[in-house]
């Protein structure tokens, strides 16, 4: 890769907005910019250069869907071969950068156990195969959004496959290791907060949406390990405009840090 000195540009870093140059030179960015001769030069001025986007709550693109393959418009029906899954992760990584987003985690769907273990399984082999490579974005693991919300407010997924909120029901996922991020619900109290430190002792991290807790019960939750909002306010998320028990989800989200 040649030597590029991006001149002029509005960087954004962690300590603010600064106006500088930086330069990519093997395949690394140098800032501040080391002076040394370049091949080319780009002059930025008037735009922003940011960190690489992650992306923590992704579905699908372009067609393939994580949870159930390549969709075909014409027959309305969806490939789940290997193959597909193969071509969609390539894909993924390699049109997502385009757009910013240097890493991403793919999420699934409320679906029955036999399709999870489908497309985890051909996550795991994905991981194991691009492992060591750099080429696009980079897949960090999965999002387990749909199995343990609640069934109220599913939106677009089946409430009939909502799991039990329980370590056996994750244990049940052959995910090997790929689950990374959890959506886990307080509503069910002690359930729910069993549930949250189970997968924050795997180092997952627990978030929650489709959720109609109240504010205690996010309290409850925060102290076994949620960390995060999903979707908040996008999507089915439960509210009170009454004071009882500290009010709905909206006003925990609101109050706590």
């Amino acid at each position: 890769m040649p030597a590029t000195r991006l001149k002029n540009a509005s960087l954004v870093t962690p300590e603010g907005v600064v106006r500088a140059d930086m330069v990519l030179r093997d395949n690394r960015i140098v800032l501040p910019d080391d002076s040394a001769a370049c091949d080319q030069e780009i002059d930025l001025a008037g735009k922003y250069v940011v960190p690489g986007f992650v992306d923590n709550h992704f579905h699908g693109f372009n067609l393939f869907e994580f949870t159930l393959g390549r969709y075909d418009p014409a027959t309305e029906t969806f490939d789940a071969s290997e193959a597909a899954y193969r071509q969609g992760f390539d894909m993924l990584q390699q049109r997502l950068c385009r757009y910013g987003v240097t890493a991403f985690y793919v999420g699934s769907w409320a679906a029955p156990f036999e399709t999870l273990d489908r497309c985890f399984g051909y996550l795991v082999d994905h991981l194991a195969r691009s492992s060591g490579t750099i080429s696009g974005a980079r897949l960090r693991g999965a999002f387990l959004e749909g199995s343990f919300l609640n069934p109220r407010l599913c939106g677009a997924m089946n409430p009939e496959y909502v799991l039990e909120h329980s370590r056996e029901s994750f244990d049940r996922i052959q995910s090997r290791g790929t689950i990374r991020l959890a959506n886990v619900v307080p509503d069910y109290g002690r359930r729910s907060c069993d549930l949250i430190e189970y997968l924050t002792g795997k180092g997952i991290v627990v978030g929650a949406g489709h959720v109609d807790a109240t504010r205690a019960q996010w309290a409850d939750a925060i102290k076994a390990g949620l960390k995060y909002a999903v979707h908040f306010t996008n999507g089915p998320t439960g509210g009170s405009t009454k004071v009882f028990d500290g009010g709905g989800s909206i006003e925990a989200v609101l109050s706590f840090d």
